[in-house]
């Protein structure tokens, strides 16, 4: 890549580099997998793409999770599985009749902090 399509991307705040170039920016750069997401731009999709596995099909969103972070398919299918549960777990005791004090913000809660939840459970 040019030194001004670096520098393009740079003033802009987002990563259009290809996997090759995305994996030598993380060696040349030292990133982790979280350290990539973020220096790339991406913290944003990764939330949307979490928020809609742990509301609906969570299978549905490996593959597009694994395309955007470079983890290994069953990390990332054992964590979304778990956040899945988790935030359906708050939610069951929203929709119970009789729950005293539930109002549904755990589960927002929950989702507002989705990356966070998944980065803690794929580790560091």
């Amino acid at each position: 890549m040019s030194a001004a399509a670096y520098q393009r991307m740079e003033d802009e705040g987002r990563w259009h580099g290809n996997e090759r170039q995305t994996a030598a920016l993380a060696e040349a750069l030292g990133l982790g997998p979280r350290a990539l997401i973020t220096a790339t731009g991406g913290d944003e999709a990764l939330a949307e793409l979490l928020r809609s596995a742990v509301t609906t099909r969570w299978q549905a969103y490996v593959k597009p999770v694994v395309k955007m972070v470079p983890l290994p398919k069953r990390v990332v299918e054992s964590a979304l599985q778990r956040l899945h549960t988790e935030y359906h777990a708050r939610m069951v005791a929203v929709s119970s009749w009789g729950a005293p004090g539930t109002t549904g913000d755990e589960g927002r809660a929950y989702l507002d902090g989705i990356t966070d939840h998944f980065w803690t459970t794929v580790g560091p």
